[in-house]
């Protein structure tokens, strides 16, 4: 479920196989927009290549097709692939794998300020 859904969907979510899923941009907003695949079976695990011998593949697509295939680096540890990232529909290529146990451990930008974290939990006004 998305925490923005007039931004965001995640139209299918496959939880019992090997996919696949699919998510849907619906409104670009400024920013930058990181696509990570996070291997939640073996989240815990801190030695798992089960991601990166998994196959898995991400395909990107606009209203005119295909623009970008991206798969899995072979042989190579981690539970969290982040593939790439978006800015104005200029696509980077990422292709890294790293170790995460908790989805709070995804950051969302390599640009965070750490002193938001002090106010995220504050009352509403």
């Amino acid at each position: 479920r998305s925490p923005w859904p007039s931004i965001v969907t995640l139209d299918l979510d496959d939880t019992e196989s090997y996919g696949p899923e699919t998510t849907t941009l619906l409104r670009q907003i400024s920013g930058v927009y990181r696509f990570s695949v996070h291997d939640y079976t073996n989240r815990g695990l801190s030695s798992s290549y089960a991601l990166s011998n998994s196959g898995a593949q991400v395909k990107v697509y606009q209203n005119s097709g295909l623009i970008a295939t991206f798969n899995v680096p072979p042989n190579t540890g981690g539970t969290l692939w982040t593939d790439f990232e978006m800015n104005n529909n200029v696509i980077t290529t990422k292709n890294q794998m790293t170790y995460v146990s908790s989805t709070s451990g995804i950051s969302k930008s390599d640009n965070v300020n750490p002193d938001m974290e002090l106010f995220r939990n504050l009352p509403k006004k």
